[in-house]
């Protein structure tokens, strides 16, 4: 007996890819559930210097992969500077945020399908910076997302 497949190869060249803002971040989406019978989602961030992401938790896992720029990551009690070609898996619950250091930067995100509800949620509700505290806080309780006060 053989496995059913039900995804389709896909192929996305340089700058393809359905494109959505989510605070500071642009999101290329490069692979969606669909395409990973609900598995994964793959997005390409690109973003400037000094933003980023503030210490959190959630409950899925992470991994980041470093095309262009320099990240400042501090990834559990580990801090590092992530430049192209570095990988960092940040495991379900575990403390980590982000903060831009090049001009720009430019890296790849994984995460597990149920978790773009909150990406999506956040982008839908959140049009402009800062973003509105008690609206952010709200969707981060929802999905799980738990903000780190340093």
């Amino acid at each position: 007996m053989t496995a059913q497949v039900l995804s389709r190869p896909k192929v996305l060249l340089a700058g393809e890819g359905e494109t959505s803002k989510m605070l500071s971040h642009t999101f290329t989406k490069k692979v969606d559930a669909a395409e990973t019978n609900g598995d994964w989602v793959m997005v390409e961030v690109t973003d400037v210097a000094g933003f980023g992401a503030p210490l959190h938790t959630h409950p899925w896992y992470e991994v980041f992969y470093i095309l262009e720029g320099e990240l400042e990551l501090q990834v559990g009690n580990r801090k590092v500077r992530a430049t192209a070609g570095s990988t960092l898996y940040v495991p379900e619950n575990c403390a980590h945020d982000f903060t831009i250091v090049s001009p720009t930067v430019r890296f790849l995100v994984m995460i597990p399908a149920y978790a773009e509800a909150f990406y999506r949620e956040t982008s839908e509700k959140i049009t402009s910076l800062p973003p509105n505290a008690e609206v952010f806080q709200e969707i981060c309780i929802k999905h799980g997302v738990q903000l780190i006060q340093k």
